[in-house]
């Protein structure tokens, strides 16, 4: 259940996220927002459909900390965010992904 204990709890913890959407991510990423939209303009009392599109980028566009050197390299680390980038949009976008996303 998505409610405003979640939605408080997660807007109270730091999260960054990227500053620029990776070319290779955008449409998946526009694809979910639009889904999200979508459902906020066909139940615009909804409170759950608000909370999944505020929480939209903040899950699915958190910036990748490297865990060693070779991850730090700068053509790894596009890559390793590109795959967390898509990753996270492939899990949100099912049933109950939103609550798989970290």
């Amino acid at each position: 259940m998505l409610d405003i204990v979640l939605l408080d709890r997660v807007f109270k913890t730091p999260i960054v996220t990227v500053k620029s959407i990776p070319h290779s991510c955008r449409l998946a990423f526009s694809q979910a927002l639009k889904t999200a939209l979508y459902k906020v303009v066909a139940q615009p009392r909804s409170f759950e459909a608000w909370v999944r599109l505020f929480l939209l980028p903040r899950c699915t566009l958190q910036v990748v900390r490297p865990k060693n050197r070779q991850e730090r390299r700068s053509g790894n680390r596009k890559t390793l965010q590109q795959r967390s980038i898509l990753y996270s949009l492939a899990t949100w976008g099912k049933e109950d992904g939103i609550f798989h996303v970290s």
